[in-house]
């Protein structure tokens, strides 16, 4: 993902009413007269801020991909017997009520 002026005016005046064309700040056309426009200064920090967050956590969202669902890993550790035991009667009475054809 690369993050664009639109991504960070609208993270810096949440709310605010404005056009962009093409991502270029020339382009910039404010709207709100109750909100400030950012400076292009506060827009590139900020657009710089939200790419280096997104890519930090590159990893997780490579992991995300590769993991066992969800309902795959608490089934997992259901049938290793590693939940509490009230959580695995509820679990057991749900499988009970509902039994696999």
């Amino acid at each position: 993902m690369r993050y664009t002026y639109t991504d960070a005016i609208l993270a810096l005046r949440p709310g605010s009413a404005f056009t962009i064309k093409d991502d270029l700040w020339e382009t910039l056309q404010w709207f709100d007269s109750d909100i400030q426009p950012p400076t292009e200064a506060e827009v590139a920090a900020q657009r710089d801020q939200l790419q280096a967050a997104w890519d930090s956590t590159h990893y997780q969202r490579q992991r995300a991909m590769d993991y066992p669902s969800i309902g795959e890993q608490l089934d997992a550790l259901y049938r290793a017997g590693a939940f509490p035991q009230d959580m695995a009667d509820q679990i057991a009475a749900v499988k009970a009520r509902y039994p696999k054809p």
